[in-house]
């Protein structure tokens, strides 16, 4: 059964960089091979990608479908398990964000945890507002829909 993260809490960082994971978002991972998230830069915004261990080993999975030593499989393993961070729930449900992290994502008393599916994103909270507000004018303006449940085309019928 795939795993959902829905919604946008806002959450404060500490002092000590920590920052508690939404409860619905920490369920979602419960009973997984470590228990925390993993954690990513994201390649095309200024935002963390994150999820449980299963879709890492997922993206692990679809990766070995390249040969070991092409171009393909050493871009996606360095994107990918290079800049990967594993990060344990403490007791209180929080994660420690490194220092990286937290820089490549403009974070600083706050986060925004948006939930994307299969995965979810950790914000500036300032950004995400910019980014909500871009999406929803470029599916407005584009008159953007979804296929239809048999694969058309996505237009109305």
């Amino acid at each position: 059964m795939a795993r959902l993260f829905t919604g946008k809490v806002v959450n404060k960082i500490d002092r000590k960089s920590r920052v508690s994971v939404p409860a619905p978002f920490r369920a979602a991972v419960v009973g997984l091979s470590f228990p925390g998230i993993v954690a990513i830069p994201h390649f095309n915004r200024p935002a963390l990608l994150c999820a449980g261990i299963d879709w890492l080993e997922e993206l692990a999975a679809r990766i070995d479908a390249y040969d070991l030593f092409s171009a393909q499989n050493d871009a996606f393993t360095a994107a990918f398990f290079g800049s990967a961070q594993q990060l344990a729930f403490d007791p209180e449900g929080r994660i420690t964000l490194p220092d990286e992290l937290m820089a490549f994502a403009g974070l600083g008393d706050s986060a925004s945890f948006v939930g994307r599916g299969q995965t979810f994103e950790i914000w500036e909270p300032d950004a995400f507002a910019g980014e909500s507000a871009a999406a929803l004018r470029y599916l407005a303006e584009n008159k953007v829909t979804l296929p239809g449940r048999s694969g058309g085309s996505g237009e109305p019928r």
